[in-house]
């Protein structure tokens, strides 16, 4: 094997996957030769270390100097939380720590561009030990950019959740049935991007017995009261007496459609089109050899279909917000029989004018995935999914009424007290809330005060070592933008604690655009925080013990 690195050379690809890695932890990628991996940090201060196997999944030398990683071997003998996650993310991979012990370590100045010239699978890790909350050197993101050369069926693909059980493609303007036993778990993912994909599910025993018992929109929207499912409380899809089929775990989209009927011939003939291939022929063509007698129209659920109800009550539907790799994730209550569809339709913006393919993975029942729902911060970026707070299993232990808050899940109220009694505890006795969402950004180096001085309402300048101050964000105008506290951790070292994620966008365009010398790192993972809200100041003094590492922050209000 011969690997270049190639900072200056580009490599013409076909087309580019992107990857973002999150702190503390790994991305493994499956690379075929004349293939190419260009690695970048988010902030510009990350490290990376990188394991490549061959295709029999020994180690292969690199041609650099040999520096050892050491930090995701750091990581991996604490024993908290990042570290669990990460030995059982490696164990999935088979990635022991002697195949560990063979990585290469780049720091944040030589993240390289790597062409390959075989098959080999790689391992970005992205390591390190959690952040003590003095200290200033959180581990944050790293964004892998993978160059293609060829479009093969699966190649172009992200990486599964874990190891399927079944792989289904179903080509563009086309559908394809399978079966699926209780507990299992169906991916559903746009491969291009844009593309609609009509659902449609079967009670397998009733269809046995000469019943027909399928997905229910009307039901689904009935029990949940939205119109389509979230994950979290409201996920369930129904039949139509009431009764789940599906719940909804992940989506990375969020806009689907649960009103209209999968397109039929009746749709392209009103358009003046004869003709045309439908999904409602393709639903009915897959289910034939089930003994499923065909319909006119089938009420699916089309996954990736944006559409909305206006106030007016017009349907209204647009181009998808799927791109290429987003997924929903289901998890079947019972054996099912499923319809999945590569929408045909090319007459409107429904599958971005250009019907493409869908791709389905079905994952064993013993298989956990976690509830999550996709959010972008800006239009472009990758997606990312809700997480789960350091505090998230004691919170768990006390009430499953849990909503989706700034990227984390968070509880709405707890069982059994309800949120006016809650609310006088607050003002009356003592309440603790998980505000573990808010925002924590590092700001150090030589312009820091007088980058803050100008990004905030507050005389930076007054503010003396371990002082701690609110303030709020601003544009030029005088526009709020968010609003936090600051702390002065040292001279050019600041603390900024704020309500939404997007102000460390605004914050890394202002030191762009006015040239400041500042690094601005994202620590919200690292410090995972409760407030104490109570009349009387002292009522818990003594009685909270956490840890100096993470989930080690009590505010008090």
């Amino acid at each position: 094997m011969n690997l270049q690195q190639c900072h200056q050379d580009t490599h013409e690809a076909d087309s580019i996957r992107e990857h973002r890695v999150i702190g503390q932890s790994a991305l493994r990628l499956h690379v075929k030769a004349g293939e190419s991996l260009d690695i970048r940090s988010f902030d510009g201060l990350q490290s990376c270390e990188l394991l490549v196997l061959a295709q029999g999944g020994q180690p292969k030398a690199m041609p650099y100097d040999r520096v050892p990683a050491k930090q995701a071997l750091a990581q991996m003998e604490q024993s908290n939380a990042s570290s669990e996650r990460l030995i059982a993310q490696l164990d999935g991979w088979n990635i022991s720590l002697d195949l560990l012990q063979q990585a290469y370590a780049f720091t944040s100045s030589e993240l390289p561009t790597l062409y390959f010239d075989e098959d080999v699978t790689v391992v970005v890790l992205c390591c390190g030990e959690d952040m003590l909350v003095d200290e200033q050197n959180p581990i944050t993101e790293l964004l892998v950019a993978h160059h293609l050369v060829s479009q093969s069926d699966y190649h172009d693909l992200p990486a599964p959740l874990a190891e399927p059980v079944q792989e289904i493609r179903v080509p563009r303007c086309s559908a394809r049935s399978y079966l699926v036993k209780k507990g299992e778990w169906i991916q559903i993912i746009d491969v291009e991007g844009k593309q609609c994909s009509d659902f449609v599910a079967f009670d397998y025993d009733a269809l046995q017995q000469g019943r027909e018992v399928i997905i229910d929109a009307a039901g689904t929207r009935t029990t949940d009261g939205r119109t389509t499912p979230i994950p979290g409380l409201h996920s369930k899809f129904q039949d139509a007496y009431q009764k789940t089929m599906l719940e909804l775990v992940q989506d990375t989209v969020g806009r689907h459609d649960s009103f209209l009927y999968a397109c039929n011939s009746k749709f392209y003939e009103d358009h003046g089109v004869f003709g045309h291939v439908n999904c409602t022929d393709n639903i009915n063509n897959a289910l034939s050899e089930y003994g499923v007698a065909p319909r006119f129209g089938w009420p699916a659920i089309n996954f990736f279909f944006n559409t909305q109800a206006s106030n007016c009550g017009l349907i209204t539907s647009q181009e998808p917000f799927s791109s290429a790799g987003d997924y929903i994730l289901l998890r079947a209550a019972r054996d099912l029989l499923c319809v999945t569809t590569a929408c045909p339709d090319d007459m409107d913006p429904a599958n971005g004018w250009n019907p493409t393919d869908i791709h389905v993975r079905v994952y064993d029942a013993d298989s956990e995935f976690p509830r999550s729902i996709g959010h972008r911060l800006t239009p472009q970026e990758l997606t990312r999914m809700t997480k789960q707070t350091g505090f998230h299993p004691r919170i768990a232990a006390l009430t499953k009424q849990f909503t989706e808050y700034k990227g984390y899940w968070v509880a709405s109220h707890y069982d059994n007290w309800g949120a006016k009694t809650e609310y006088l505890a607050c003002r009356e006795k003592v309440a603790m809330i998980d505000l573990s969402p808010l925002r924590k950004m590092e700001i150090l180096r030589p312009d820091a005060e007088a980058f803050l001085q100008l990004a905030l309402t507050r005389n930076v300048r007054r503010m003396s070592v371990n002082e701690v101050v609110y303030s709020a964000m601003c544009h030029e105008t005088g526009g709020m933008i968010d609003d936090g506290t600051l702390f002065r951790l040292g001279e050019q070292a600041f603390r900024w604690i704020c309500g939404d994620a997007y102000s460390l966008v605004w914050l890394r365009e202002l030191a762009q655009k006015t040239g400041h010398r500042v690094t601005i790192r994202e620590s919200t993972d690292q410090i995972h925080n409760v407030a104490v809200q109570e009349p009387e100041q002292s009522s818990l003094v003594g009685v909270v013990d956490l840890d100096t590492r993470t989930s080690n922050r009590i505010d008090r209000a």
